[in-house]
């Protein structure tokens, strides 16, 4: 018997269900393939930005700190610079600075530190080579601690070797003349020098040998050269009190009054101190002479006061002092500070009164009386203040 073998019946495959994310394929499209694709490479990767943002902060923070240090440095720059460009010092204090031949610029401004003239030699180099004044003539200059860099640069720079201005004031004694002298620059032991030495000239040929300079350093203007000595001042001094003197024929006219002219320059000198007008030095003058012709004491408060300051105590009527006209007769030793010409003239030419009494009173005027009775009623109007009274 045969076997009859039957083919087995064929399921037809089928298709899985389509679904919403199977949708057909276009035709001659390949699945997830973009067209115009390289298919035969791999799927690009899109890589994270966070790396990248973090090393950009790092790197913009970085820039950030340095832009700060920049600006805080040129800041500081900045205000160490025109800091150092200031004045040394408020008040004036002259002194002679000598540039050498060829000197450079750095030792030129090396040398103004030294003398404590500028604050920075480093700040004075760059200023004078940032505005070109670096051209300094060899010679001694004239310069004071209260310039400022810039002014001290200029007058290196003008080109004018220093001639040194000093103005002595009238109403001066010789301890103020001492302390005005070392503004000029002159160092205090020459000038003490000058004071205490033995001086032979025509303007002091009355004066007692032991008694000062006091109120014959005459008051005026005087050009002296940059190295100039204080005895050269003192001397240049003298000449033109004797100029002035001659002038005037002043020793005749005070002999005509019975001084010599030590005595006229102390007369001088307290009437300078009691009042300042032309008119009153003149009254004042005769008040004093009419007082000495009567033998009676001067009375003035600016002799003891002035004794007081010599002797470093407090100012009393009583203190015991040749110079105290408030307890000795007639004239003291000697001056109690210098004065203009016109107040010598006025004790050689005194007002023409008979007053007896003045009080330089409260108001700014001088009142004058004929009694002391007078005299005290000016005093109880005028004087409630600190007054002179005579």
């Amino acid at each position: 018997m045969n076997d009859i073998i039957r083919p087995v019946p064929q399921t037809p495959k089928q298709d899985p269900p389509a679904s919403a994310d199977s949708a057909p394929t276009p035709l001659g499209l390949t699945p997830g393939v973009v067209p115009g694709e390289d298919v035969t490479k791999p799927p690009v990767q899109l890589a994270t930005s966070k790396p990248k943002r973090i090393w950009l902060r790092w790197v913009l923070g970085v820039l950030g700190v340095l832009l700060l240090g920049v600006i805080a440095t040129a800041i500081t720059g900045y205000l160490w610079y025109t800091n150092a460009l200031k004045p040394v010092a408020t008040t004036m204090h002259n002194q002679t600075f000598s540039v050498d031949q060829g000197a450079s610029v750095q030792q030129i401004a090396d040398g103004l530190q030294a003398a404590n003239l500028v604050r920075s030699s480093l700040a004075t180099q760059i200023y004078m080579r940032l505005n070109h004044q670096t051209s300094v003539k060899a010679g001694n200059y004239v310069l004071s601690s209260s310039q400022s860099v810039s002014e001290i640069a200029s007058w290196l720079n003008s080109g004018h070797i220093d001639t040194l201005r000093v103005t002595i004031l009238p109403g001066r004694t010789l301890k103020d003349l001492e302390n005005d002298f070392e503004q000029y620059g002159y160092k205090q032991a020459d000038i003490e020098a000058a004071f205490n030495k033995k001086w032979d000239h025509p303007i002091l040929a009355d004066k007692p040998a032991g008694v000062n300079l006091e109120g014959y350093i005459y008051p005026e203007t005087y050009f002296m050269k940059a190295d100039s000595t204080p005895e050269d001042l003192v001397l240049r001094s003298f000449d033109e009190f004797e100029k002035q003197v001659e002038a005037k024929d002043l020793r005749k006219s005070l002999a005509a009054r019975g001084f010599n002219l030590h005595q006229g320059i102390t007369l001088a000198s307290i009437i300078n101190a009691e009042t300042s007008t032309a008119e009153d030095q003149r009254k004042v003058s005769q008040v004093l002479q009419t007082r000495l012709s009567k033998g009676m004491m001067l009375g003035s408060d600016v002799t003891y006061i002035y004794a007081a300051k010599q002797l470093g105590v407090k100012p009393s009527p009583d203190l015991d002092s040749p110079y105290n006209t408030r307890k000795v007769t007639g004239l003291p030793p000697g001056a109690v500070g210098n004065f203009n010409l016109s107040v010598l003239d006025a004790v050689a030419n005194p007002a023409n009164t008979t007053y007896l009494f003045f009080v330089a009173g409260d108001d700014g005027v001088t009142h004058y009386a004929y009694t002391y009775d007078e005299h005290q009623t000016n005093v109880s109007k005028y004087c409630q203040r600190s007054c002179f009274s005579n």
